[in-house]
């Protein structure tokens, strides 16, 4: 058969309560939020990144490959006390509403004191962005996460009042882990402070949540993010060997049995699957451990 456009289904099968969690759910987070520019004048230097960057640096964690299990963050609160606009009772109603994306500085005004290298805009400075959003209460027990396409940058998220944790980059996606400071069935507060440093950038960098956001929902037992690698060692116009390697993450504190079942199906133009699978590997089940991850190589041909 030859091959044109092929669109990949990675999936898995768990037993015990695993089994029963409903499938991932990846939905928009870009409408409702509020903005302002700027600190609270009571903030000071509390939240400079130097004085928080052993609470935010435990959420790349996942990231890294030497890490048995991920680095606590440090104890207490960042800046050593409340912060105004992360509290979830702060009354942003004089904040402006937006949709995400969403770049203050191409806003402008320009400057021409400043660099040309960044466009003469005003991209230098602080930002906070603040949502309130109702979790079903169907919610419960499942793993949430926010991901953010790109964030400009060093940011900081809280949730109902609480750090969670953040970002330096501005250029990358990343995510954090919002389960344990969720009300499901309640409303709840999000808040994103970004900093953009005057001396950051050769070139407009950009400035807030100039990327899509996402709310991310699945089971404690999970493909993982970015959990599946695909090569094709071998490809001719007649056929092709397609590898398929799926990791999954198992949050829980007991070992879970799981299956990684990958189909392969053509795709038409608007790269959606057309007709039955192509070909399909479901090898045998595998143990993935409390609180780690299993690779589970299959191989499609």
């Amino acid at each position: 058969m030859k091959f044109i456009r092929c669109l990949l289904f990675a999936a898995f099968a768990a037993t015990g309560a695993a089994a029963t969690e409903p499938p991932r759910e990846r939905l928009p987070f870009n409408d409702g939020w509020k903005f302002t520019r700027g600190d609270h004048p009571d903030t000071g230097n509390a939240l400079d990144y130097e004085r928080v960057r052993l609470w935010v640096l435990p959420t790349g964690d996942e990231l890294l490959n030497y890490l048995p299990v991920p680095r606590a963050r440090s104890d207490g609160m960042p800046g050593g006390r409340p912060i105004q606009y992360a509290r979830a009772d702060f009354d942003d109603g004089a904040w402006r509403a937006l949709t995400l994306p969403h770049d203050w500085a191409i806003e402008g005004p320009f400057d021409q004191q400043l660099s040309g290298d960044t466009g003469k805009l005003p991209y230098a400075d602080v930002g906070w962005y603040r949502k309130k959003f109702t979790l079903p209460a169907s919610d419960a027990g499942r793993r949430v996460h926010l991901e953010f396409d790109g964030a400009m940058s060093y940011a900081l998220v809280w949730c109902n009042g609480e750090f969670v944790g953040g970002w330096p980059y501005g250029y990358t996606s990343w995510r954090v882990d919002l389960t344990r400071f969720l009300k499901p069935g309640a409303e709840n507060t999000l808040a994103v402070r970004l900093d953009n440093p005057r001396e950051s950038s050769r070139w407009y960098p950009g400035a807030g949540l100039y990327r899509n956001v996402w709310l991310s929902k699945s089971g404690d037992v999970a493909v993982a993010r970015w959990g599946v690698a695909v090569t094709t060692p071998q490809v001719s116009a007649e056929s092709a060997l397609v590898n398929v390697a799926v990791t999954l993450d198992n949050l829980t504190a007991e070992p879970a049995e799981v299956q990684a079942v990958v189909r392969l199906f053509a795709a038409d133009a608007d790269g959606r699957a057309v007709g039955e699978p192509v070909a399909e590997s479901a090898p045998q089940g595998h143990a993935c451990p409390p609180a780690g991850r299993r690779t589970s190589p299959t191989r499609s041909s």
